[in-house]
């Protein structure tokens, strides 16, 4: 029990030492034998050193590289189908209608959008004889007051095509 006690004061003596010594102060005894405390700390000292002046100057770098290439950008040729208005439609309905007639030989009276007079019915009524794009040839009916011909109408003027026979 001796020994744990003494082991445990000299651990607190040397822990106390080294707090001591680690806070910059001393402790000393007298020859009376009471301790003293002796503060010690560093003088302050002012030291200014002169800054230097540099000046630096950088070297002049330069390069001749080639003017930069251009180049064109590539052509692109892009077919866009267009959407198709009702006019288009209308007309493309309209010509297959009429090429079907012309292939089975049908008589058709074509009724259209310009009035060419009184006597006109005798040459909007006959056989196709051609549809392209955008004209149909009509070969009227005979007669006895028509002379042997044919007729261009251009699609955009016909109103309805009514089959007959």
């Amino acid at each position: 029990m001796k020994s744990a006690k003494a082991a445990k004061k000299r651990s607190a003596r040397t822990a106390s030492r080294s707090r001591s010594r680690a806070a910059g102060t001393t402790r000393r005894r007298k020859r009376s034998g009471k301790m003293l405390r002796v503060h010690v700390r560093s003088p302050r000292v002012n030291v200014t050193t002169p800054v230097p002046q540099v000046n630096v100057a950088a070297p002049e770098v330069r390069v001749d590289t080639p003017p930069p290439a251009i180049i064109p950008p590539p052509v692109v040729k892009v077919n866009v189908d267009s959407p198709e208005t009702a006019d288009c439609v209308s007309m493309n309905s309209l010509r297959k209608e009429l090429e079907r007639y012309m292939k089975h030989k049908q008589t058709v009276e074509v009724i259209l959008s310009v009035d060419w007079g009184a006597q006109s019915r005798r040459y909007r009524f006959g056989n196709l004889v051609r549809v392209e794009d955008g004209i149909i040839e009509l070969n009227p009916a005979p007669s006895d007051e028509t002379a042997p011909g044919s007729v261009i109408i251009p699609l955009n003027r016909i109103v309805a095509v009514i089959p007959t026979s």
